[in-house]
């Protein structure tokens, strides 16, 4: 499913794109599927961490899923379209097995300091509409990147 059009949790306005060059070994953005339905985006953008976010948005828990971690996301500043744009890699849940409808996807900064869900800075939500069937679930990063600002 390709990943375009992403809310931004009002928590991450400003800041998302400094979170997105943290990631290293210790610390991380965290992919999450979340079943469907989700939230409206008036009500999705409200949440300041994961914990209170996937207590209202439950995660997908089929077999074979486990949330993303991704180390490394390439950061893009372009001077002359004054824009600033994240890319990452897509992301491949294999063989996720059938039961779930998926709602929605979130990447979120988790802190090397605590890793619980309650420390984790949700920052970008996109729809991701789709069952498990027992099929590869993929996350495809749109060409111009995951998101960006002007």
């Amino acid at each position: 499913m390709p990943l375009t059009n992403p809310g931004v949790f009002n928590i991450a306005k400003g800041i998302w794109r400094y979170y997105c060059t943290l990631p290293g070994s210790d610390d991380a953005i965290i992919w999450v599927l979340l079943k469907a339905p989700t939230q409206s985006d008036d009500v999705m953008n409200n949440y300041d961490n994961l914990a209170s976010l996937i207590a209202q948005n439950p995660e997908c828990n089929r077999s074979n899923y486990a949330r993303k971690v991704t180390t490394s996301m390439t950061p893009t500043q372009n001077n002359t379209a004054n824009t600033a744009d994240v890319d990452a890699a897509d992301q491949t849940w294999a063989a996720l097995v059938t039961g779930d409808s998926l709602g929605g996807l979130v990447l979120a900064y988790r802190p090397a300091s605590n890793s619980n869900d309650g420390a984790c800075i949700p920052l970008f939500y996109y729809p991701f509409v789709g069952p498990t069937n027992g099929s590869d679930v993929v996350a495809a990063v749109h060409a111009a990147g995951l998101a960006g600002a002007a």
